[in-house]
């Protein structure tokens, strides 16, 4: 009889599922403790976003800005991440 070979393959197939979802779990704990909150799922896996700041540096290293306007653009915009320095509207 063929039953007992086809029972034991269907279980280490089943074992190797368990196997690789508990390692999938592990991996997504350990990027969530780590704080990965700028990585997002793309097409093609995860991707990193890029943050206003990072933007920011990259431009001030760049010298498309100088350190004053880096730190008035950082400035503003670490105040309206906490929602508390919101521009005032113009008056035209």
């Amino acid at each position: 009889m063929m039953v007992g070979p086809i029972f034991a393959l269907l279980a280490v197939i089943g074992l190797l599922a368990i196997l690789v979802w508990l390692v999938q779990s592990f991996v997504w704990l350990v990027r969530m403790l780590r704080g990965y909150d700028r990585v997002r799922p793309s097409r093609f896996g995860l991707r990193r976003s890029r943050h206003p700041i990072d933007i920011l540096e990259e431009r001030l290293v760049s010298g498309a800005i100088d350190a004053a306007e880096f730190e008035e653009k950082r400035r503003l915009l670490l105040a309206d991440k906490a929602g508390v320095g919101k521009l005032p509207a113009a008056n035209d």
